[in-house]
């Protein structure tokens, strides 16, 4: 059920005290508890938190509950800007969406792509079967990342593409561009893992598929290597293994992420060591690598 703005507004107040540091935010109780069941158990519940009108989150980060309080009132969340196409991928549920990336595809899903864009550059989802006869006549090249066609087999299996909902970038600044994936990549894994706990389902999708278009843009750099390193730990640490079939999760991403770049990541000290560390990673991507050589 739709909520409307004038319940949001005329509900009262509630302040979190988020972080170690207790940084005071304060939202609008209808809006908040619309979205979480369990967040609405704890404002409006018999709990001593609700008659106070407030409540202490220390486990949750400050940068992820702005991004969870923008996503709450404009219905999407900013992330540092790098010129990528994980700032395109907010709009999901939008009939039409503009595109411009050809990383990592195949000819033929590019000759796909073309066959879907509008002169105007939006997508056009009606396509013939004159158009897949065509698109059938592409011999099985390897890309331009020259994987092996198990490998890129993978790459297209992780890309979602055609139909993938993205907007244009704002417009920035050069100077206002940067490159360090740690906060992207990191900040859409931690919004995911709030969501999960207090049952906002659709942060959950919003978050993961943004993350999916970063990894997408990652450029497997040794200092970006790093960062990817960084995110596969938090996602170890803070997820479960359990995989639901055809239901995408965060570590179900970031894992067969680095099932595809896993010969980049290999070469890597800071993962050896994960690896060494962390039986559960290890004993999952052998399983995942065991499918890509099957």
């Amino acid at each position: 059920m739709a909520l409307s703005f004038e319940k949001v507004v005329s509900s009262p107040a509630f302040t979190f005290f988020v972080g170690i540091e207790r940084t005071a935010i304060t939202l609008h109780n209808a809006l908040v508890s619309h979205h979480s069941s369990s967040l609405d158990s704890l404002m409006n519940g018999a709990m001593s938190e609700a008659k106070a009108c407030q409540a202490d989150l220390p486990d949750v980060d400050v940068a992820t509950f702005v991004r969870f309080s923008q996503w709450l009132y404009a219905g999407r969340y900013d992330m540092p800007y790098y010129g990528g196409h994980s700032q395109m991928c907010l709009a999901m549920s939008r009939e039409e969406e503009k595109v411009s990336w050809d990383f990592g595809l195949s000819p033929k899903q590019k000759r796909k792509k073309e066959l879907h864009m509008k002169s105007d550059g939006t997508w056009d989802k009606r396509i013939t079967q004159e158009m897949l006869d065509e698109i059938d006549t592409f011999p099985k090249e390897s890309s331009t990342l020259n994987h092996s066609s198990r490998k890129q087999s993978l790459w297209e299996d992780f890309m979602p593409f055609p139909g993938y909902a993205l907007a244009p970038p704002p417009r920035k600044n050069p100077e206002e561009i940067s490159v360090d994936f740690t906060e992207v990549l990191l900040g859409h894994a931690r919004l995911y893992c709030f969501a999960d706990i207090y049952g906002i389902v659709p942060l959950q999708k919003e978050s993961l598929n943004a993350l999916q278009a970063a990894l997408i843009d990652l450029e497997c750099q040794q200092d970006q290597i790093d960062v990817l390193v960084r995110l596969i730990e938090y996602t170890m640490d803070n997820t479960l293994s359990v995989r639901i079939h055809d239901v995408p999760s965060l570590r179900g991403i970031v894992l067969d992420f680095a099932v595809i770049v896993f010969e980049i990541l290999i070469e890597n000290d800071n993962f050896k060591e994960l690896l060494r560390t962390n039986n559960d990673l290890s004993v999952e991507l052998l399983v995942l690598l065991s499918k890509r050589l099957g």
